[in-house]
């Protein structure tokens, strides 16, 4: 057998590198030839070319700040990216991420303006269901969805859209908001939600009282700057 393995540590972008301990370890080691390969994952097929080239830019001058052997097995005569298992044969690939990127449901996304600026909670959470409807398919398990609000602005002046615009609602809107944004600060947060915000209990008995209380954390980390039951005792 061969004395020494090469292993292939597959990198799309520097965020996703947790191997600099096993990689440095191998490195020491006479039987294992680490190396890494820059390579673009498939949901890379949706990116222009330039967002593409600039996204491995930044990992190569990641890769090589780091001090690691890399490779970036484009072929510029033939103008594509080469089979790795054909042309460097590693013994070992890790790869950082599980996800099957190449699957129609991974990296699905909308983007919503809202044609008048707001800060209402029963708008944006009403925008977030109409997204949530449009981009969910029957048929598959999602493990997770995120919101991200952006453009956000002062409070005040707002532009109006002509017709998107009903003065009397959005007066009745402000109040409603108004009202529950001093009760929750009276009473605690999540006192008072929207029926959209009710949660599922993590055994799935029932609703919990708060988000906190809806999702998994059995091995959360403490809060020692922010919480003072977290605050650390030294004995």
């Amino acid at each position: 057998g061969k004395q020494t393995l090469d292993v292939a540590f597959f990198l799309t972008i520097p965020g996703m590198w947790k191997a600099d301990s096993l990689f440095r370890a191998m490195q020491e080691s006479p039987k294992y030839h680490p190396y890494v390969v820059i390579y673009p994952y498939s949901q890379y097929k949706g990116f222009s070319k330039e967002e593409v080239t600039k996204t491995l830019k930044r990992t190569e001058m990641f890769v090589r700040e780091q001090g690691y052997e890399y490779i970036v097995p484009f072929n510029e005569k033939r103008g594509r990216w080469e089979d790795v298992k054909k042309t460097l044969h590693p013994d070992i690939v890790f790869f950082s991420s599980p996800y099957k990127d190449h699957l129609p449901q991974y990296y699905i996304f909308m983007e919503r303006r809202l044609l008048t600026p707001t800060n209402s909670t029963m708008t944006i959470v009403q925008t977030a269901i109409k997204v949530l409807q449009e981009l969910f398919q029957e048929g598959y398990k999602y493990k997770k969805a995120g919101v991200i609000v952006m453009g956000i602005g002062p409070n005040s002046p707002i532009q109006h859209d002509l017709f998107d615009y009903n003065a009397e609602q959005f007066e009745k809107m402000k109040r409603i908001d108004a009202v529950v944004d001093r009760i929750n600060r009276l009473h605690g947060t999540e006192t008072i939600v929207l029926g959209a915000q009710q949660y599922t209990r993590p055994d799935g008995k029932g609703k919990a009282d708060v988000f906190a209380n809806a999702i998994k954390h059995d091995f959360r980390s403490k809060n020692p700057t922010t919480r003072w039951s977290d605050i650390i005792i030294l004995k």
